[in-house]
């Protein structure tokens, strides 16, 4: 019985231990850099494509202010 406790302190351990671990190693590397995507750059957009679309001006500002 004592010996069976052990082994499932143990394991329980272990398994805290590989997990602990595991949130470390998955943190996501910091030395790369966002990709922006635009579906669609259009002054008149159909109905359908309007929640996707930038008009040309205010794209010509976001660039301007990455730049």
């Amino acid at each position: 019985m004592e010996r069976k406790f052990f082994q499932f302190l143990l394991l329980t351990i272990s398994m805290t231990i590989a997990i602990f671990f595991y949130k470390i190693l998955a943190i996501p590397d910091s030395r790369g850099f966002p990709i922006l995507e635009y579906h669609m750059i259009t002054a008149d957009p159909d109905e359908t494509s309007r929640i996707y679309s930038v008009p040309p001006k205010i794209f010509e500002k976001q660039m301007d202010f990455l730049l």
